[in-house]
């Protein structure tokens, strides 16, 4: 559950802070200390109907408000304090200046789609703020097994968004279509389609130390485009592409909807992973009824529809079988200059060397003399504590979470080894500057339920802002003056969002590297780019002098998978299922046009340009008042012919 704020700052989390380990003084005290904050004035009450009155809150807000505005549907909001402006706020100004403007211009076609969805009982109209469809599909509107007049059958999804398949990651089945095939389902007609040629992608092998979530589902796109089993036919037929094979079990069923929601990229329609035990569990943490999810099982078993354990037998169930070894894996990080330039992450040492004294100044290359590859060194005190800063020295470390938002994975591993971090007795070097950046308020809130939030806090990683941290300057090196005007020093900044083009984030940071999250917290510790995670410690724990190395503190997959289930998949079912049950200010007071004669009819606007009554619509009213039931000496015009014939 979102945390409510309290003057600016948001309250702990309801299990104990942990003990702050001191190492060298580094560590900062958690919860952080109030910001002076200035409350405005309350905002003056626009019209509201009664009906919507009672979904909003009358308590005081943290003590600083009498009253919620009224675009709060009395819920705790996770982002009251503008990062920016420090000022008391219900929402960022852009989020609401985008919903006016939305609202505005769209206004005759959301009354028109509030009135479908109050007028029938088979259409669900998702409000306008609430989220990417293909997504509240997979966290809230997905059924997996469905049921009409008595009869239980398979979920099915065919939707004119190209994200449309992202739903086979919870193994229903689904498909993009044209928009004239979606409305012609939505009328009752059958979709017809070639029968498709199934290809089994068989997953093997165990995901490497080190690997994101992300590095998973990239590896298996990457490997998937180069099969002629699933390329080749995409254009002559038809193609399914099932996942199976032992490996499986190791994907969260959020790694299978990114898998699944990129089955474009390797050119078929489906990317499909069958029901097991991890949907299942997924549906329970999603708050689906208990009842529901038994129903859901026993027809599954019955129909033999929910995936067992892996079985040799199961590789003669597919026209073609590709094998992906996930242990192929291979983790890299991005730079110095470009986000293609790719490099292995034991060859990150070596690679940042070779670079430093490249002739030229390309991508690659900073050009450096020979005198200066050894003789730039610079010695400064900051806060007290003296350090040598050299080449590759990292004085940036900047976690975002804008590129990673959609996969929480990766965030959560973030946050699970800055706690075993400072377990371990592992502390950051004072001349790296480090910067928070959630990509929204959802995923300060899951770092903060789930009890990472301490921990990063601690190691420095403070939240500065909810949009860009380099555009508004809280990526900036905290002492402007740490290193010398003309310095040739080759210092770095290891970032997780795409801004690690030269010189982008300050001029004298002149090496960025683009990582995940987890490893921009592990290269922070290190405080050097140039180190081998396999053979070199990330440091020293105070209290017994203790090598620790990357291995020692890097979460299991069931780790983070666990924490995610517990904490993240509960949280965001419940936030996208109150937007969609309250809506938001706008939805809410928007009118519906009745018809005085009869309410339950849509009231058209002559003088509309945008929503009119269909033509034929009106004839055919008119054929039943007159009571005209056949057409007679009627003459065809045109005979035309399909698209295959001459």
């Amino acid at each position: 559950m979102m945390q409510p704020v309290q003057f600016g700052y948001m309250q702990p989390p309801p299990h104990p802070a942990p003990t702050p380990v001191a190492h060298h003084n580094q560590v900062h005290p958690y919860p952080p200390p109030p910001l002076p904050v200035v409350a405005p004035e309350p905002q003056p009450t626009t019209n509201k109907k009664p009906e919507q009155q009672q979904h909003l809150s009358t308590q005081p807000f943290g003590g600083a408000r009498a009253k919620v505005p009224e675009d709060n549907p009395g819920l705790p909001i996770q982002d009251e304090v503008c990062p920016f402006h420090q000022r008391l706020t219900y929402w960022a100004d852009n989020l609401q200046k985008s919903r006016h403007h939305e609202m505005a211009k769209n206004e005759e076609r959301f009354a028109f789609l509030k009135w479908v969805d109050k007028a029938f009982g088979n259409i669900t109209v998702i409000p306008p703020g609430t989220g990417v469809l293909h997504q509240v599909n997979l966290e809230y509107l997905a059924r997996v097994v469905a049921t009409k007049d008595g009869y239980l059958f398979p979920d099915l999804v065919v939707g004119t968004d190209i994200h449309s398949p992202m739903i086979n990651g919870l193994g229903v089945l689904g498909w993009t279509v044209g928009t004239l095939e979606a409305e012609s389902v939505m009328f009752g007609h059958p979709l017809t389609l070639n029968n498709p040629k199934v290809v089994g992608v068989k997953l093997l092998g165990r995901v490497p130390k080190f690997a994101t979530s992300m590095d998973v589902v990239l590896h298996v796109t990457k490997e998937l485009r180069k099969q002629s089993h699933i390329q080749n036919g995409a254009s002559d037929e038809d193609v399914f592409v099932e996942f199976f094979g032992p490996a499986v079990e190791q994907l969260s069923i959020t790694d299978r909807s990114a898998i699944a929601n990129l089955c474009s990229e390797y050119g078929s329609m489906t990317g499909f992973f069958p029901v097991d035990a991890a949907t299942i569990e997924y549906l329970e943490h999603t708050g689906r009824e208990r009842h529901s999810l038994a129903s859901i099982k026993s027809y599954l078993e019955k129909v033999l529809m929910l995936r067992p354990s892996y079985s040799p037998e199961d590789d003669d169930m597919f026209d073609a079988i590709v094998e992906v070894y996930l242990p192929d894996i291979v983790v890299t990080i991005s730079g110095p200059k470009r986000t293609k330039d790719k490099v292995e992450l034991g060859d990150v040492a070596k690679d940042f060397h070779s670079t430093l004294d490249a002739p030229g100044v390309g991508p690659r290359a900073f050009g450096l003399d020979p005198e200066k590859l050894y003789g730039s060194d610079v010695n400064v005190d900051v806060d007290g504590d003296l350090y040598t800063l050299k080449h590759g020295t990292i004085l940036l470390s900047s976690l975002a979470s804008c590129s990673n938002s959609s996969n929480p994975s990766v965030m959560l591993t973030a946050g699970i080894l800055a706690k075993k971090a400072v377990e371990a007795g592992l502390s950051i070097p004072k001349h790296v500057k480090r910067s928070l950046s959630p990509g929204s308020g959802m995923v300060t809130s899951y770092l903060q339920d789930s009890g990472v939030m301490p921990y990063l806090h601690m190691l420095g990683f403070e939240v500065m802002g909810y949009g860009c941290t380099a555009c508004v300057e809280n990526s900036r090196v905290g002492n402007d003056h740490l290193l010398p005007e003309n310095s040739s020093l080759i210092c770095c900044g290891v970032l997780s969002g795409n801004r690690n083009f030269d010189g982008r984030v300050r001029p004298e940071i002149k090496a960025n590297y683009l990582a995940s999250p987890p490893l921009v917290i592990a290269y922070a510790l290190a405080g050097r780019i140039n180190i081998d995670f396999e053979n070199e410690p990330l440091g020293y724990d105070a209290s017994d002098n203790k090598p620790v190395y990357l291995k020692d503190i890097w979460p299991t997959r069931g780790e983070i998978q666990e924490l995610e289930k517990r904490q993240v998949i509960p949280a965001v079912f419940k936030l996208v299922s109150t937007r969609i049950n309250y809506g938001n200010k706008e939805w809410s007071c928007l009118d519906i046009p009745s018809s005085l004669e009869n309410p339950a009819l849509f009231q058209w606007d002559v003088a509309s340009t945008l929503i009119r009554s269909p033509s034929y619509l009106q004839v055919k009213l008119i054929l039943d008042l007159v009571g005209f039931t056949s057409f007679l000496n009627i003459c065809m015009y045109f005979i035309l012919g399909t698209d295959d014939q001459d």
